[in-house]
């Protein structure tokens, strides 16, 4: 498994952590997190382990040709999105999941798709998404999914977590692009829609908004 495990001991000081994030081999060259919302329960036990994550990214990214994890639609439309493009090689998807870290915001095992996670659920979870990036440092997040940004901005704006909203104004302005400062680091978080729980998912038209918002990310996987 292509995976940097050298952040791990900072991980484990998280206590509300319960799946630990994937992090590419590549990571520390190209600098982008993917968060995406929750895991939920499919009886097949497989989500007790604390490794979870990593290998749900490491069956249906790094080994999308196996016929075993063919229903993979979440990761199809993140790929999509990363690339612009429909189709992708599995040379250009091993080096998206190579490149990047990806971990769900909401940790809290969700009984079924139908279930909603409640603000104490993302209140946690942007308290471990600000500790995950504090530890990772990435230059750029995208986001996918929009529901939770509203704790977000609670956390911020009720807590001294130590960032700063560069622009109060951009947690009203759609599509979301929220910009972060703590210390001398710097964070931008693109929003997306959720790739498969939202109508009107286009991904090409989500491609040009992270783009737009960050023009360099198609030449971080070609």
């Amino acid at each position: 498994m292509p995976l940097d495990t050298s952040y791990d001991n900072q991980f484990a000081t998280l206590t509300d952590m319960n799946w630990l994030p994937w992090v590419g081999d590549n990571f520390k060259n190209k600098k982008v997190l993917l968060a995406a919302e929750s895991h939920y329960d499919d009886n097949d036990g497989w989500l007790i382990y604390n490794n979870a994550t990593r290998n749900f990214v490491n069956n249906q990214g790094l080994n999308s040709h196996n016929p075993d994890f063919k229903n993979r639609r979440l990761f199809q439309q993140i790929e999509k999105t990363i690339l612009n493009k429909e189709t992708s090689t599995l040379d250009e998807r091993n080096k998206i999941w190579r490149n990047v870290s990806f971990f769900n915001l909401v940790q809290r095992l969700l009984p079924s798709s139908s279930d909603r996670p409640n603000d104490e659920d993302y209140d946690k979870g942007w308290r471990n998404f600000l500790s995950v990036v504090d530890i990772l440092k990435p230059a750029v997040c995208i986001k996918y999914g929009y529901e939770g940004i509203g704790r977000l901005g609670y956390l911020l704006n009720n807590y001294d977590t130590g960032w700063t909203r560069d622009d109060v104004q951009e947690f009203y302005t759609k599509p979301y692009c929220i910009n972060l400062t703590k210390d001398n680091y710097n964070l931008r978080i693109i929003f997306t829609y959720h790739p498969t729980g939202s109508r009107g998912f286009y991904f090409d038209e989500w491609a040009a908004h992270i783009e737009d918002k960050y023009s360099n990310i198609n030449t971080l996987f070609t």
